[in-house]
């Protein structure tokens, strides 16, 4: 069941701060009492779907907030899973009326770990329901990519970001907050400064140069 106690401080946490999105990962930590201190994936079924969509909609209804739920990364997948993570996701926002945080980085890891297309899937996701992006570095460990969040972003998640928001931009939905993340100890924050500010100089010249190149307005 739901734990009570959280929602009770989490609401108390958001009536304080009004944050402009309240977020967290599609996925479960715990089983029989144990906890895996990773984000385990979800089994994709019309089963979980439900379950997941009724109590979204329970802490929605206790918040009095949507609430966004973010894809994570991933490193199995189950025998058992009927749709891919976009699907159930689309869904999931058509049942609850959740929001979704798009992890571009996860798009991208999860792609090479299980061999599908990256750009593909992220331009899947419904557009009108995107209320957030994310961006972070990865690692590379032997043939997979882990999520370490602890070094920089890397040029094809820079591009799959770019791609991303210009199909969102085409698709009406202009304002969406992205959030790079870094979780390593040894970063500075001039060096993630830096970083972001380079992002920034080089996100207004694509979409200014997208603008251009369909007639449109260059007031990003």
């Amino acid at each position: 069941p739901l734990s009570a106690h959280y929602l009770k401080g989490l609401r108390s946490l958001v009536e304080t701060f009004r944050p402009k999105v309240i977020s967290d990962h599609l996925c479960f930590t715990e089983y029989d009492g144990l906890q895996s201190y990773e984000l385990l994936p979800l089994e994709r079924t019309e089963f979980t779907l439900a379950h997941v969509a009724e109590r979204i909609d329970q802490v929605q209804q206790f918040l009095g907030r949507q609430v966004a739920l973010e894809n994570a990364s991933a490193y199995v997948e189950y025998q058992n899973d009927d749709m891919p993570e976009h699907e159930f996701m689309n869904r999931l926002a058509k049942l609850s009326g959740c929001g979704i945080l798009l992890d571009v980085n996860n798009v991208f890891v999860n792609a090479h770990n299980f061999d599908y297309d990256p750009l593909t899937t992220a331009l899947s996701y419904d557009s009108s329901a995107i209320v957030q992006l994310h961006i972070a570095g990865h690692s590379k460990k032997s043939d997979f990519l882990f999520d370490t969040h602890d070094s920089p972003v890397c040029e094809q998640v820079w591009t799959l970001l770019w791609d991303t928001l210009s199909h969102l931009k085409q698709s009406g939905n202009t304002l969406i907050p992205v959030i790079l993340e870094n979780d390593c100890t040894h970063t500075n924050l001039k060096t993630l400064l830096e970083e972001l500010g380079t992002a920034q100089k080089r996100l207004h010249e694509k979409l200014s140069a997208n603008s251009a190149l369909h007639g449109g307005s260059n007031d990003n």
